[in-house]
């Protein structure tokens, strides 16, 4: 027979194996490939020679002013590669935060009932989402602080005082430096669970308990007032213009796309998941049955209701958000990353039987392990086909060039079913390696970018695909108009005309193969090593 302490110790060894697992994934290759990683990586370097004003950036960047609240990625990384070398440091920040992505998500899970242990041993395996291969980590770093704010908020909502109030509000301003979206989240779950504890508390009609109703209300304005500095400079500096209808043709196909978990997994392959998607839902069905065996009416106007209208108001709005903002083609998938976890904490709520808190608890492990498994072969994989650009032949530190290419499926992922672009801004590791200056660095255009430059050129925002044309009239704008080289993203090591066509009319006649997908355009011979 299992003891109360034998199970808690077999739950314990589950969790602790599971973010392990995360961390093997990490560091089981040279580097982690993400798409966006590279660009990260470069600009560290670009902000270090802007706060000390040495190296060739300064001539090229410049800070934004005020500093956007997009910096707690870049902040770490800096302090980071103190220690270690730059994609050393990047996967140091990946490890922390996931360690931090388990913590977060128990505290919260532990705070809404008693059927935490399935729903934290849950969520760890969604730690590498898609996002993080994306390459988006601001958002990721923020979305377990935010789940841990609201697993606070959750606690202390019944008797927030002074020092509470000012710890939450510390936690909002550490919230805001990462990512905006998540830090809105936290609003509107805040203002759910108020509402409905407000009318809960109306409903009961005793004076003691409106008055614990309007004191909670204080409660809210405490660390809302503290905070709306950082709200103001949240909206002040990341405006941007919505570039799609809000009511999208994909609704449909939006909705349909949850059962699956399309939105979410890094990977499509079909047994990966209809096997994920039904593991989830068996665990799933297994929690709601008994939530709803359980539930009264009166449970939906506390925490309860809370978590679960706001996970579904999420999922509603993952459906009908604009597809681009301010620039970006992944806004929704932010929705319902973040309705995904409220759903999976929801899970909480209510206290399983034993023999069927078991019997979640190993579809958990095993769904933990299902979701990493793969990415141990396909990580690996990755940094060999990316390795030649790391090892390659540099340019001399200060040299001006761009990233071309004249087909836009080249940066097409080189595995199938894999939902992110290893290849995209691998280029970028060249730049960064060489100390030069990438011409139309991606995203200076964002207000959220902490990093402008001091020229504008006009494809900065566009795929490296149509590039060509944009840079050939920069070019021909004016007669002292040069790029140093270009890096050609390709295919076995082919150049296309296009791109020899442009080369040529910039006196770039040296050819170096740096690997198969990179070809280098050079005024000189290349003979630099790093």
């Amino acid at each position: 027979m299992r003891t109360p302490e034998r199970e808690s110790l077999f739950y314990e060894g589950l969790w602790i194996a599971a973010i392990v697992l995360q961390l093997t994934v990490i560091w089981g290759a040279p580097l982690f490939p993400s798409t966006d990683g590279p660009v990260h990586l470069y600009y560290v370097e670009v902000i270090r020679n802007l706060l000390d004003g040495t190296g060739p950036y300064p001539a090229f960047y410049n800070l934004r002013n005020p500093l956007p609240p997009y910096l707690f990625q870049y902040a770490a990384t800096l302090t980071l590669e103190k220690l270690f070398a730059p994609l050393v440091a990047e996967q140091v920040l990946l490890s922390l935060y996931s360690v931090w992505f388990a913590i977060s998500t128990r505290y919260l899970a532990r705070s809404l009932g008693a059927g935490w242990r399935v729903a934290s041993l849950v969520a760890v395996g969604f730690t590498l989402h898609r996002l993080v291969y994306m390459g988006f980590f601001n958002f990721c770093l923020a979305v377990p602080t935010a789940l841990f704010l609201i697993g606070l908020w959750t606690k202390c909502a019944e008797r927030l005082t002074l020092r509470r109030g000012v710890a939450f509000s510390l936690g909002f301003l550490v919230l805001a430096t990462m990512h905006p979206v998540p830090l809105a989240f936290l609003l509107g779950y805040i203002g759910v669970h108020t509402v409905l504890s407000f009318i809960h508390s109306y409903r009961n009609a005793r004076e003691h308990q409106m008055k614990q109703a309007l004191n909670r209300c204080a409660g809210v304005l405490l660390p809302i007032l503290l905070s709306l500095p950082v709200v103001v400079w949240v909206l002040v500096v990341s405006r941007g213009s919505t570039q799609s209808p809000i009511w999208q043709q994909a609704f449909f196909s939006r909705i349909f796309s949850l059962p699956g978990l399309w939105p979410i997994l890094p990977m499509t392959a079909g047994w990966y998941r209809h096997a994920a998607s039904g593991a989830f839902a068996v665990i799933v069905c297994l929690t709601a049955f008994s939530l709803v065996k359980k539930w009264r009416p009166d449970d939906f106007l506390n925490t309860k209701g809370a978590v679960i209208l706001s996970a579904c108001g999420l999922l509603l709005l993952y459906a009908v958000v604009p597809t681009e903002i301010n620039g970006n083609g992944f806004f929704e998938t932010r929705f319902v990353i973040f309705g995904f976890l409220l759903v999976t904490m929801a899970m909480a709520l209510v206290q399983l039987l034993p023999s069927i808190e078991r019997i979640a608890i190993v579809c958990a492990a095993g769904l933990v392990l299902l979701l990493v498994a793969p990415f141990w072969r396909i990580n690996a994989q990755l940094s060999r086909d990316i390795e030649p650009i790391l090892s390659a032949t540099t340019v001399p530190e200060g040299s001006t060039g761009a990233v071309i290419a004249d087909r836009c499926d080249i940066t097409d992922p080189p595995i199938a079913d894999i939902q992110f672009f290893p290849y995209l801004h691998t280029g970028v590791h060249f730049f960064r390696r060489s100390k030069a200056v990438l011409v139309g660095t991606p995203w200076t255009s964002v207000p959220m970018n902490p990093v402008s430059h001091k020229e504008e050129y006009s494809w900065n925002e566009l795929p490296y695909c149509q590039t060509i044309p944009a840079i050939r009239e920069w070019v021909s704008a004016a007669p002292n108009r040069r790029l140093d080289f270009l890096l050609v993203l390709t295919r076995r090591a082919e150049v296309p005309p296009a791109a020899i066509a442009l080369g040529e009319e910039m006196g770039l006649k040296h050819v170096v193969a740096l690997s198969e997908r990179f070809v280098l355009l050079a005024v000189e011979p290349v003979t630099h090593r790093k």
